[in-house]
């Protein structure tokens, strides 16, 4: 027993080391300007690819050292398997916050926006890591399944999707090599069906956008397919000062972007970059509307998103 549990202190040391990688990493990609050189993009891909599939590695070594000795939880101790693989996607696919609190372009759309590619190899692990997500997602609709990052990726990796599509067997085979861990493994026939079921998976699901639509089509005077029920909690309970500037015909919305950090351009006192539930509103790219003065607060995103459909 003695022997098990250096083994685990060993293995615990390993994983906090690489947990202070992993952090100092994401702190330099969320500060990083968007004009990135290739080698500094390759480099931060390889870093990442390297971070988590060792991170992986060890939660699965875990199960087998951990879990055997008393008082020692592994879930404790270590990240979720399921924790490792939404880290991953999300220090690549959210929208980033600088230290003031506004918000930008994900890391891998800053990227691509260079001209630089997602990494061929660590699509591969994100595709994987989404189809697990998804699978535990079916199984369990509690389960996390991070839609706005995979509306991310597919926008990210949009020309070379179904290029990826086409190596499913390689797919497969990453999956078995760095997601092992999971106590039902998915067979190769459930990843290739939920890597179809994932492709099919589009904005007309995001909340965030309906909210937007049923805002922006009220503000217009038109007609709502929507009902209230479609409004978060957070809108709902503002709905009111809304309303009233509706009436007053006072200005309804705005667009928050990379430098926006009121929730009016004038007027208004309340900073939402400094505000918790605006904030993460925003960041789950859902509108908000102010407490203080009313207005609907609509991610730059979204709008893009909103009115290309309304165009349609």
């Amino acid at each position: 027993m003695t022997e098990r549990i250096q083994a685990a202190d060993d293995l615990l040391l390993r994983w906090h080391e690489l947990e202070r990688h992993t952090e100092r990493l994401k702190n330099d990609l969320i500060r990083m300007d968007t004009d990135i050189d290739l080698k500094k993009a390759e480099s931060a891909y390889a870093s990442l690819m390297r971070l988590y599939v060792m991170q992986l590695s060890l939660r699965a070594q875990a199960e087998d050292i951990i879990q055997t000795i008393p008082d020692y939880d592994p879930d404790y101790e270590l990240a979720s398997e399921i924790r490792i693989l939404i880290a991953l996607i999300e220090i690549l696919f959210s929208p980033r916050f600088d230290i003031t609190g506004k918000y930008g372009k994900s890391v891998a759309e800053a990227f691509r926006d260079s001209g630089i590619p997602l990494s061929r190899q660590l699509a591969f692990l994100v595709l994987a890591a989404f189809c697990e997500l998804y699978l535990q997602h079916a199984k369990n609709k509690n389960a996390i399944f991070p839609l706005n990052e995979w509306l991310c990726f597919k926008s990210v990796c949009a020309q070379c999707l179904s290029d990826y599509l086409d190596c499913i067997d390689q797919i497969c085979s990453v999956y078995d090599q760095h997601l092992s861990f999971s106590k039902d493994l998915a067979s190769h026939e459930e990843i290739t069906l939920a890597l179809k079921e994932l492709v099919k998976i589009g904005w007309e699901r995001h909340q965030g956008l309906r909210i937007a639509k049923f805002l922006y089509q009220r503000a217009h005077g038109q007609e709502t397919e929507e009902d209230e029920r479609v409004l978060s909690e957070e809108v709902r309970n503002n709905l009111a000062k809304f309303n009233i500037r509706l009436k007053r015909r006072m200005k309804l919305t705005c667009i928050t972007g990379f430098v926006s950090g009121y929730c009016t351009e004038r007027g208004c006192p309340k900073r939402f970059v400094v505000q918790a539930e605006i904030r993460n509103q925003l960041r789950a790219l859902e509108p908000a509307i102010c407490p203080e003065c009313g207005i609907a607060i609509i991610p730059e995103k979204i709008m893009t998103i909103l009115k290309g459909e309304l165009k349609e």
